[in-house]
């Protein structure tokens, strides 16, 4: 069986050709319902299949259509090469026919394709079809359209997958021109835009370039939301990672220490996301050599972890002991107690001997 994906989808006549005689031996074991051209006219069922699943006054679907719930149900048996052929015969039937009155059923068509190849990692032979998908719905649908920006999601990731990190950027920096063409430069569908584009150039540690495309969309979430609303958190968040990766703390603790009021806010001073704000704080200052202003933030966490884990926890015993080893106790020098000497025994008797005279002696 030839590989579908190996050829051009527009110029394979011999791979349909062959699709086509499949699913002709296919229909011809389905056992038929319908037994005269008038029943033929009049768009009773075909199959058993049909009679059993389309309901008599729905209108027959077109054969795109049968072909891709054919591949369903192969999915769903595990025949994967059959239902890869029904899906790419189902999208060159659309293609043939009237491009205006299907150009839907060709958009649904190459989705259920991308759909299919991706799921299966299959992403050489994805990116083809995806990119299609993109160019159709970037010529007929709004930019903000969900489904457009699904599909340049979809088209980024197959370009990561097959290391084309450069292109994955290019193609959100598409949607972000078409974006700022129809919105303006600070409607919040740029958001999502920015930000994947700054997870781009996360990924390719390129900070540098992160760093002005993830202020612009929290500037944008500013002027919608506010400086301290919880919408604008992971922003804050991401913003603290790369200016950690820069080496540039002061600016990290600063971005934490205002994601730090939000959570307060939102949590009160004891919850547990406000213990794991004050944690990643009191990690960054110690990092800095700064143990004076991470000491208040690990007690702080310790008490809240106290009053929710209790006092005898893993959790609240290892943060103690992180605590404790905060500053470092001076190196002591062992030296060895001297022994006692008892100077009883080591001084020797001086006492003068009492000789008796000559003269009393005789």
């Amino acid at each position: 069986m030839p590989d579908p994906a190996s050829s051009n989808v527009n110029n394979s006549d011999t791979y349909f050709a062959e699709a086509r005689e499949f699913e002709r031996q296919l229909m011809a074991k389905a056992a038929p319902v319908r037994t005269s051209r008038n029943q033929q006219t009049t768009g009773g069922p075909i199959t058993e299949w049909e009679r059993d699943n389309v309901p008599h006054h729905a209108p027959v679907a077109s054969d795109s259509s049968n072909y891709s719930k054919l591949a369903q149900q192969y999915l769903e048996q595990g025949r994967c090469q059959e239902a890869e052929k029904l899906f790419v015969l189902a999208l060159e039937l659309a293609e043939k026919s009237s491009a205006t009155q299907n150009a839907a059923e060709i958009e649904r068509n190459l989705e259920e394709l991308a759909w299919f190849y991706c799921n299966r990692n299959k992403f050489v032979e994805a990116e083809p079809i995806v990119k299609r998908l993109v160019e159709i719905r970037a010529r007929h649908r709004h930019p903000e359209d969900s489904l457009l920006v699904r599909a340049i999601d979809q088209l980024a990731n197959i370009f990561e997958h097959t290391g084309k990190a450069a292109q994955a950027e290019s193609i959100y920096r598409f949607l972000i021109r078409l974006q700022e063409e129809a919105l303006g430069t600070e409607h919040l569908a740029l958001v999502f835009s920015f930000k994947r584009l700054a997870e781009c150039y996360v990924k390719a540690q390129d900070f540098a370039a992160a760093e002005p495309v993830l202020l612009r969309a929290l500037t944008i979430e500013e002027i919608h939301y506010g400086a301290y609303a919880v919408e604008i958190s992971s922003t804050l968040q991401d913003l603290s990672m790369v200016y950690q990766a820069e080496n540039r703390f002061d600016l990290a603790a600063f971005v934490m220490t205002r994601q730090l009021r939000i959570m307060e806010e939102i949590h009160g001073p004891e919850g547990l996301s406000v213990a794991s704000a004050l944690l990643k704080l009191a990690d960054l200052y110690t990092r800095m050599d700064r143990a004076d202003d991470g000491e208040p933030f690990y007690r702080r966490t310790l008490n809240i972890y106290e009053k929710v884990y209790g006092k005898n926890t893993a959790t609240v015993s290892s943060l103690a002991k992180k605590l404790d080893e905060l500053y470092p106790q001076p190196q002591q020098i062992y030296r060895p107690e001297p022994s006692r000497v008892s100077f009883s025994r080591t001084i020797p008797d001086i006492t003068p001997v009492r000789r008796q005279s000559a003269i009393s002696a005789s």
